[in-house]
């Protein structure tokens, strides 16, 4: 009985953190992860969010995030893979025990009237310059060489597809640091080189104004 219990528990651990995963909140904490160098090793609570009217939050593309800093009191014990457990389930319940032990440490800190290290991230998405290419099998190299200058220094590219009549398809986002990046390009350009007669390419990222700190 007791180990039925406490596997419904942690399946209803991991559908609670899964819902958590696709929240803004979820998407701010990996934002601060990656721009700020003094929360490596802390838990990471989040006070404020301000998101542009248009975004793609799986970019982060957020334009302030004020976040509150704790030191790790708790470790999370993670139990071994289970026989057949699949290398995604294994990934979520261990990322589920990670949350809660998060909430559990950050709360018993702030009952101790603990206060963290408050920051404030401003930041601001910025394009580069369109080009246009014909689209066409014999230049399909050109339009991979230009994209592949363009991850020197950008984070994603914008692709569009374009006909004689300006008429314009969907346009389609990438990350530069996505799995199999250059095959999902391949790929983009034999879709569109069937209905469309040119490409439009247009990098963009999200550039770091300020970081400081919004308290002693």
């Amino acid at each position: 009985m007791s180990n039925k219990h406490n596997k419904t528990k942690n399946d209803e651990l991991v559908e609670k953190y899964k819902k958590y995963a696709e929240t803004p909140e979820a998407f701010a904490v990996l934002f601060v992860k990656k721009y700020l160098n003094s929360s490596k090793g802390k838990w990471v609570d989040i006070l404020d969010t301000n998101i542009p009217e248009y975004y793609v939050m799986e970019d982060l593309e957020f334009q302030s995030v004020e976040c509150e800093l704790f030191k790790r009191t708790i470790q999370p014990v993670y139990p071994e893979k289970e026989l057949n457990m699949s290398e995604e389930d294994y990934y979520y319940k261990c990322r589920a025990i990670t949350w809660e032990a998060a909430h559990t440490d950050i709360d018993q800190q702030r009952r101790k009237n603990i206060k963290g290290l408050k920051f404030q991230i401003v930041a601001k998405k910025v394009s580069g310059n369109k080009k246009i290419f014909t689209l066409d099998k014999n230049n399909f190299k050109e339009i991979k060489d230009s994209i592949n200058k363009l991850s020197k220094k950008w984070e994603h590219i914008l692709l569009q597809g374009i006909n004689s009549d300006n008429e314009k398809s969907k346009t389609i986002k990438y990350s530069f640091n996505a799995k199999n990046f250059q095959t999902n390009i391949e790929n983009k350009l034999d879709k569109l080189n069937k209905k469309w007669k040119e490409i439009s390419i247009k990098p963009c990222k999200i550039e770091i104004i300020t970081i400081k700190r919004i308290n002693e």
